[in-house]
């Protein structure tokens, strides 16, 4: 059981960081890869693809998605702390998502920039994960996009941000850019809508049929 768990996880994380460069090849190190040597009460996270981010990917079974969202903003917070870094991430797959579907959650307990949009309270994880992976909406409704769809889940235990993980990667990459104007006034940080960040501004319609 214990190396089919294990499996689970490696799996999970290999495909974490295949979707990570997928999404934002410019933000990533030279060579992301999985990190050796996770679990050690020195670990710095599971995936070494931020120069400056902390990365937990939890993969739970459905029944317990609600703890594997809080436990790995949480855990990721302690992780950055590890390793000095400003910044941690926590990675959750849905399970079974269907293809063009929100696969990766992302949750975080401190932004890596400004969010753009009002985070909206949810007491359980199952009404925000419902809410955070609607591409469609009620019909008529404008529908917000992926980037713009974020919660903020209150209810036991600790208070974490959830939103697809093109939200968080949105914000990071804000973040990247004022970094970058702030340390050469004269070159323009990395825009939204440069190909290089692949596609996190512009998953998910903007408003419904």
């Amino acid at each position: 059981m214990a190396n089919a768990s294990k499996n689970k996880g490696d799996r999970a994380e290999r495909e974490a960081v295949e979707y990570l460069r997928d999404q934002v090849p410019g933000l990533l190190v030279e060579n992301a890869m999985r990190m050796l040597g996770a679990g050690r009460s020195d670990d710095i996270g599971d995936l070494r693809v931020f120069p400056d981010v902390a990365v937990q990917v939890r993969n739970y079974k459905l029944d317990s998605i609600g703890a594997a969202v809080r436990s790995s903003a949480v855990d990721a917070r302690t992780q950055a702390a590890n390793g000095l870094l400003p910044h941690g991430l926590g990675l959750v797959p849905y399970p079974r998502a269907r293809a063009g579907t929100v696969r990766w959650i992302a949750t975080w307990l401190t932004p890596p920039a400004p969010l753009e949009c009002e985070p909206v309270e949810f007491k359980t994880i199952t009404k925000a994960l419902a809410w955070l992976r609607d591409d469609d909406g009620p019909h008529g409704y404008l529908t917000h996009p992926r980037t713009r769809r974020v919660a903020a889940l209150t209810g036991p235990g600790t208070e974490v941000f959830v939103a697809p993980a093109e939200a968080w990667l949105a914000a990071y990459a804000r973040a990247r850019a004022g970094a970058d104007s702030v340390d050469d006034p004269g070159v323009d940080g990395p825009a939204l809508d440069d190909p290089a960040l692949g596609r996190a501004d512009v998953e998910g319609p903007l408003l419904a049929a």
